[in-house]
């Protein structure tokens, strides 16, 4: 049920025009500019909100169920691409205007809205998107256990998608465990050499799919990172294993980073493609019982270009990391950050454009804030 605080997010005076809360988004300043002074050369922080719906589109989650959504930026294209998992569908929106306004989707690719007819291209709990080089976006169908592709996502129309991972064709959507079939993955991320890694979560595992075998339509992955084997599902607490990782993220130079979110914990491999034992190379972040509180890590990560790496917890909060790659086992993270909107509720984040990109499902905002 909405209240007056709620609704003052989404409407000004005029019923029918949206108006950002200016109370809130001097909290939102706030909060930012206080948590991201780094240094004595710090620059201010801004901070932008726009309404990327109104209920029905981005409809507020039920009591005590919350909603997983993702974003991504395709910086030279200048679109923005929000996956949408309980209307089974991914929105595209234009960010090259002012963003203190609201905003209309352009595209719907996966659905239409709640209809219970399923096709084939179909989209069924959509989490996880990454943009590549080239400007398709890549989306992890979760509930279809595959990962699909649109090609020149830009500025199609079409729904369709161009590839399947995952699945031996558009038609199959049977979860499996083997080098070419996915259960439930919940994140993809596009490496610069066309790489393509996936948290294949109920499987316990990455995979790895050589731009190459991609390209040529193929469906089974090159690499596996915390599984012996491409048939097998275990889980565990070693450096060589996973436990339902949620997000995958990349450096520049293809540093893989992975919520191990079972483990409570983030993984680090320096160089994927070329480990020989698929043992992490380093553990950030574990969860600590007598020196410390749990943090409650699981959800989306992006790492920006000073390296420092930036997670969506469980529990709807960002924390972030500085220099990350020299982080140890035991560091916490250096900040937090909670919505400020009344039952906010952070849930995707995402790095471009020179700005980081989050999401609060719960308000219907998405929020741009330029780094420091």
């Amino acid at each position: 049920m909405s209240t007056a605080s709620d609704d003052r997010l989404t409407r000004g005076h005029d019923a029918n025009r949206w108006q950002p809360d200016h109370r809130v988004m001097r909290e939102l300043n706030r909060r930012f500019r206080r948590i991201l002074m780094l240094n004595a050369h710090q620059r201010d922080l801004r901070l932008a909100a726009s309404a990327i719906g109104r209920v029905p589109l981005l409809p507020a989650p039920q009591p005590g169920i919350p909603r997983a959504m993702s974003v991504a930026i395709d910086s030279m294209r200048h679109k923005l691409y929000v996956s949408d998992p309980a209307c089974n569908r991914v929105l595209r929106y234009d960010i090259s205007g002012p963003f203190d306004e609201p905003r209309t989707a352009e595209v719907s690719f996966g659905s239409t809205g709640r209809s219970s007819v399923r096709e084939c291209w179909s989209l069924n709990q959509p989490h996880g998107l990454a943009v590549d080089v080239h400007g398709a976006l890549w989306v992890a169908d979760t509930g279809n256990h595959r990962i699909v592709r649109y090609e020149h996502a830009a500025r199609r129309t079409s729904a369709i998608p161009d590839g399947i991972v995952g699945q031996p064709n558009i038609m199959t959507i049977v979860p499996g465990c083997s080098a070419g079939h996915l259960h439930a993955p919940r994140d993809v991320a596009i490496g610069s050499d066309g790489m393509v890694w996936v948290a294949d979560s109920e499987n316990h595992r990455v995979l790895g799919f050589g731009a190459d075998v991609v390209q040529r339509g193929g469906m089974r992955a090159d690499i596996v990172l915390g599984q012996a084997s491409f048939t097998t599902r275990h889980t565990g607490h070693a450096t060589t294993m996973l436990h339902t990782p949620t997000g995958v993220c990349l450096e520049r130079d293809g540093t893989l980073w992975i919520v191990d979110a079972g483990n409570r914990r983030l993984v680090r491999h320096d160089d994927a493609r070329r480990s020989t034992d698929r043992r992490a190379d380093a553990v950030v972040g574990v969860a600590r019982d007598a020196a410390g509180p749990v943090e409650p890590l699981g959800g989306s990560c992006t790492i920006d270009d000073s390296g420092r790496l930036w997670l969506i917890g469980s529990d709807g909060a960002l924390r972030w990391w500085h220099h990350a790659a020299l982080r140890t086992a035991d560091a916490a993270a250096d900040g937090r950050f909670v919505s400020p909107a009344p039952r906010g509720r952070l849930s995707g984040v995402a790095y471009g454009a020179d700005a980081l990109w989050l999401i609060d499902a719960a308000a219907g905002l998405v929020m741009r804030a330029a780094l420091p």
